[in-house]
């Protein structure tokens, strides 16, 4: 086992884990009044509350277990999983996330809707579908982790050769991301 294929299983997980949306580039949009707290905690309880952590848990070990490389270190993942979360203020966080996030009205409709038999059900089926959601990515990844192994050395080469005509008193230009990109 190498640890690049360790790497990759572990960034693969941890994007599910902990996705956080690039900054758009341009003006910022436009972000509701943050909502009462009061209003935002009843929500995270109607979600589940601090339980959502340990359904996130789940789908992270759900796919340490399922790759082979990544299985033997169940534990450590389990460990480091809950020292982070029992060191942090999740619930308390997650309640000024939605209040920031969203209008009081707003939090009031997700609470409504998250009380009616199809939110309890999408609450129930949430941790399910992220973890089939996280094993169809991690297979995508392994499937195509030659290619990426191909590109990061044809541009650590480039690096490379850029960095030599650099000592040599030559300029080129940094290499652009843009040719890589596939629609």
């Amino acid at each position: 086992m190498t640890v690049a294929r360790v790497s990759l299983g572990c960034l693969v997980v941890l994007a599910f884990s902990s996705a956080r949306p690039a900054r758009a580039e341009g003006p910022a949009p436009r972000v509701p009044a943050p909502a009462p707290t009061s209003v935002a905690r009843e929500l995270v309880c109607t979600m589940g509350g601090v339980k959502s952590a340990e359904s996130g848990a789940e789908v992270i070990l759900a796919a340490v277990r399922s790759n082979p490389q990544l299985a033997p270190y169940e534990d450590v993942f389990r460990t480091w999983y809950w020292d982070a979360i029992a060191s942090a203020d999740l619930e308390g966080k997650m309640i000024a996330l939605y209040a920031e996030t969203f209008s009081e009205q707003e939090i009031r409709d997700l609470t409504a809707f998250y009380r009616t038999p199809l939110g309890r059900k999408a609450l129930e089926k949430m941790p399910e579908l992220t973890r089939r959601g996280a094993e169809i990515a991690t297979v995508a990844a392994e499937e195509s982790q030659t290619e990426l192994e191909r590109r990061l050395e044809e541009r650590h080469e480039e690096i490379e050769r850029r960095e030599t005509k650099k000592e040599k008193g030559e300029v080129s230009p940094a290499p652009s991301a843009e040719r890589d990109r596939t629609p």
